[in-house]
């Protein structure tokens, strides 16, 4: 399932974003990132898109009204 959320993720990024976090929270979440190769920013996205798709949004949508 996530190499498909991550080809669409990033095939279409286009919007950056700067967001604050406690450096705890970073460090833990970059501990994560580096036990699974992959880069902190790819694991943030999959933790908002599981965050969005538990809550029935579906983002990836054409269909921009959708999204309120």
């Amino acid at each position: 399932m996530l190499f498909g959320i991550k080809k669409f993720i990033f095939k279409n990024m286009k919007v950056p974003v700067n967001i604050r976090m406690p450096e705890e929270m970073k460090k833990a979440i970059e501990k994560i990132a580096a036990n699974e190769f992959r880069s902190l920013n790819s694991v943030i996205l999959q933790y908002l898109d599981k965050q969005l798709r538990d809550k029935g949004i579906e983002w990836q949508s054409k269909n921009k009204s959708q999204i309120k």
